[in-house]
């Protein structure tokens, strides 16, 4: 007769927890693609527990320009330098780890940089401001109907102020 030899596998369904970013911190600055750091999560098995990125012009992740998976953790940490041409500009990222058995996990918080190639330097020419002293001003005197309607305006508020309590 034939002997019936069954094999059982362990499937790996654990949903890996969300792993912490550690740099760069939100809306760091730089002017040059930062290297994207985690902190790789805890797992049984998690020497093959692999990582993914993924990096976006958006905060609503909408227009995702580069990616990396199969990343693995180096001491218990994980990381990844972005490969595309970065313009200056604030960029969104997120990672997540993923099971032997390429179950994904939660994905992380998302982190920001900002890249700038070229400090903000406004260089205008320095405007003369000339001295007070120079003013050419010439003080405009009033004219007699202004003088009436002022004097007019002057007697009634004098009035007004009889007939108040």
């Amino acid at each position: 007769g034939e002997s019936a030899e069954t094999h059982f596998t362990l499937k790996d369904t654990t949903v890996l927890p969300a792993p912490v970013i550690l740099s760069p911190q939100a809306l760091e600055e730089g002017d040059e693609t930062p290297t994207l750091t985690i902190q790789a999560v805890h797992h049984p098995w998690e020497l093959s527990v692999t990582y993914e990125f993924e990096l976006f012009a958006d905060i609503a992740l909408g227009s995702r320009i580069d990616a990396a998976d199969g990343l693995l953790a180096s001491h218990a940490e994980v990381a990844w330098r972005p490969s595309v041409e970065l313009d200056d500009g604030v960029y969104y990222f997120r990672a997540r780890a993923v099971t032997r058995d390429h179950v994904p996990g939660h994905w992380s918080l998302v982190g920001s940089f900002v890249l700038k190639s070229k400090p903000d330097v406004v260089s205008s020419p320095a405007l003369p401001i000339p001295p007070i002293e120079s003013c050419q001003c010439q003080a405009t005197p009033l004219s007699s109907g202004w003088l009436l309607i002022l004097a007019a305006l002057l007697e009634r508020s004098k009035h007004l102020r009889r007939k108040l309590p």
